[in-house]
């Protein structure tokens, strides 16, 4: 037979046995191989009802620089948004200018535009890359 052991509404494991066991430590033990679909460790328990584990979001991973453009267009309008994932305040250094950014659910989000053709040079913690401002078209 295989029992449900439950802790604090989930369960924390599945094991087999010959017999129901009381076992401490543990506010349940539900028998399981009886039901159509096997609860696993991280399934909810409650009422006799069991529910899946939700997935959780993939982890973030930290120290990694993005950007959706290369070149934008220098007419103050057009921006490029840059991101930077890590758990505390980020420094974007563009062209010499800082721009301090707290991270929300990981991730900081600096969105820059440009007023004069040239290379943007965009530096956060060691990372650098250098964007393209182009000339308006007319």
């Amino acid at each position: 037979m295989e029992f449900a052991l439950i802790k604090d509404g989930t369960v924390e494991n599945v094991i087999v046995c010959d017999e129901q066991l009381d076992l401490p430590g543990y506010d349940d033990v539900v028998r399981v191989d009886n039901l159509d679909t096997k609860p696993g460790p991280g399934w909810t328990y409650a009422g006799e009802i069991f529910a899946p584990l939700v997935s959780a979001a993939p982890p973030v991973v930290l120290g990694v620089l993005t950007h959706d453009k290369w070149a934008i267009a220098a007419d103050d309008v057009e921006i490029v948004t840059l991101t930077y994932t890590a758990d505390e305040a980020v420094c974007f250094v563009v062209n010499d200018e800082i721009n301090v950014v707290e991270p929300v659910d990981s991730v900081a989000t600096l969105e820059i535009s440009a007023d004069a053709v040239g290379p943007i040079r965009v530096e956060v913690r060691g990372q650098r890359l250098v964007l393209a401002a182009t000339e308006v078209a007319a």
